[in-house]
């Protein structure tokens, strides 16, 4: 990440300050976060995680379920580091939320990707260097312009691309991964992974016996 993390970019209405019942999507979610964490997709970075994940939480609505700004993806996973987002503005830079703590900075973007693809149901965003370093080879969809995390702008980048892609880059910041279930999306995660890292093995100089 080069840009310096400077927190939440938009306005957060706390609608009810509870925290999350517990439910099978949010223990699956859970997982996967812990997966991420494992093989480094979402690294330590200012005192939370560089990385956000979420589930729509009703199908047909945007409603939807998100990790919590600021949080590790390892240790603690307790309900109070999700909350639930019940609707997003971008023009008014406003996010209305259930929980205990502010969501993720990059729920609007999470919001208007479901809200433009209504059969995707699990959005999983992260950093890899391995990931950036392979997408060209691998012929990955990536935004055009570098532009502040957390804004409108990214948003529109992402908007501009998304298309019926599962994986889009985001250019020079990380990526997302798009799937109709949080199974299909963190599998289709490990497996973008395993093609990234193949690719940059094979392009590695030969070493001389």
């Amino acid at each position: 990440m080069k840009e310096e993390y400077v927190g939440i970019k938009f306005k957060v209405e706390f609608l009810e300050k509870l925290e999350l019942a517990s439910s099978k999507k949010l223990l699956e979610l859970i997982q996967w976060c812990k997966v991420f964490d494992e093989f480094n997709l979402a690294p330590p970075y200012n005192g939370g995680s560089a990385g956000n994940l979420s589930f729509r939480a009703e199908v047909g609505k945007n409603e939807m379920v998100i990790t919590g700004t600021k949080i590790g993806l390892k240790n603690n996973l307790t309900f109070d580091k999700f909350v639930t987002i019940k609707n997003a503005d971008v023009k008014q830079n406003l996010v209305q939320v259930v929980g205990l703590i502010e969501p993720s900075s990059e729920s609007m973007l999470h919001w208007e990707i479901y809200k433009a693809q209504p059969e995707i149901n699990a959005i999983f965003h992260g950093h890899s260097d391995v990931f950036l370093d392979a997408s060209q080879k691998l012929k990955w969809t990536e935004t055009e312009n570098d532009v502040p995390y957390g804004s409108a702008n990214l948003v529109e980048e992402v908007l501009r691309v998304l298309k019926n892609n599962d994986i889009i880059i985001i250019k020079n910041h990380g990526f997302l991964i798009l799937g109709k279930s949080m199974d299909e999306t963190g599998v289709l995660t490990m497996q973008k992974r395993k093609e990234a890292l193949l690719v940059i093995r094979r392009s590695e100089p030969t070493r001389a016996k």
